[in-house]
């Protein structure tokens, strides 16, 4: 599946299951979440999906911005189960980024980010809308997989913000795709 196709595809998904349910959503200027807001201090709500609720090998961690006047969020990051070109399945991070801005323009690099605290080499792929990102070698590749089969959240550390994914629901559609 294409970038373009897997970013429709999440934004889609994200915007038609309703988030009317506390467990999606979090409301960061409720003063009984102060502690988790003061991590996202530029934001005015979380909303979460994971692997069940989409139903399509994708977890959704989507961030609304305080200047945000609408129900819509700004930030959006998504893990997705893909298949790649030797036919090996693999977990994609897929992320806004102002860098990544001209139409028609791809290109990797890599970068090092902190996965459930542990530093892991990412190859970091534009394609001139998007960034997504993979582990670079065969080690990180296990262990950002099984990170993903075992834990209840998979927590990239980006620059400036924390996104938190949730795996629920990750084993049954990682054994679902072929």
């Amino acid at each position: 599946m294409n970038t373009a196709l897997i970013l429709k595809t999440i934004v889609i998904n994200f915007l038609l299951i309703p988030f009317g349910y506390a467990a999606n959503m979090l409301d960061l200027i409720d003063p009984k979440n102060k502690k988790f807001a003061d991590g996202y201090p530029y934001y005015s709500a979380i909303a979460r999906l994971n692997f069940n609720d989409t139903g399509n090998g994708t977890s959704i961690f989507a961030l609304r911005s305080r200047t945000n006047k609408t129900d819509g969020y700004d930030t959006i990051y998504a893990a997705s189960i893909n298949v790649d070109h030797e036919n090996k399945k693999e977990v994609r991070i897929y992320y806004p980024s102002p860098d990544c801005n001209q139409e028609g323009r791809s290109y990797a690099t890599t970068t090092s980010l902190s996965t459930n605290g542990r530093l892991i080499e990412y190859r970091k792929h534009c394609d001139g809308k998007t960034y997504f990102i993979k582990p670079e070698s065969n080690e990180g590749k296990d262990f950002l997989t099984n990170q993903f089969k075992a834990t209840n959240f998979v927590s990239i550390e980006f620059s400036n913000e924390i996104a938190l994914l949730d795996t629920t629901g990750f084993t049954n559609a990682w054994n679902r795709i072929n």
